[in-house]
């Protein structure tokens, strides 16, 4: 997960990195991303079970979902990689007291 200024995403290249507002009082404008490490994930599907989010529109569709890895492991590994390409996000900026911050 890295949250970063919007200027962040300009500057990489041909980005197509998933991301959305990130809210918060603290550091308005951010943007958030969550992104998995194709070449780490075991397929075991833990993270879909346990991840609470759902869909507003449609409750029975989660955030996460299992798809075959093949299927998305070139465009993933390029997501990987423009994650990476991300500066860090200033610990400092964020109240480490919530669960926002930590």
């Amino acid at each position: 997960m890295n949250v970063f200024a919007p200027d962040a995403i300009d500057a990489i290249p041909d980005s197509d990195l998933p991301h959305k507002p990130f809210r918060s009082k603290d550091l308005p404008g951010h943007l958030l991303t969550i992104q998995v490490a194709p070449d780490d994930c075991t397929g075991c599907g833990v993270c879909v079970d346990v991840c609470p989010a759902k869909s507003k529109a449609d409750p029975a569709h989660k955030a996460l979902n299992m798809a075959p890895a093949l299927d998305h492991r070139d465009v993933e590994r390029r997501r990987w990689n423009r994650f990476l390409a991300l500066p860090p996000l200033d610990r400092g900026l964020l109240p480490h007291a919530s669960v926002k911050g930590s």
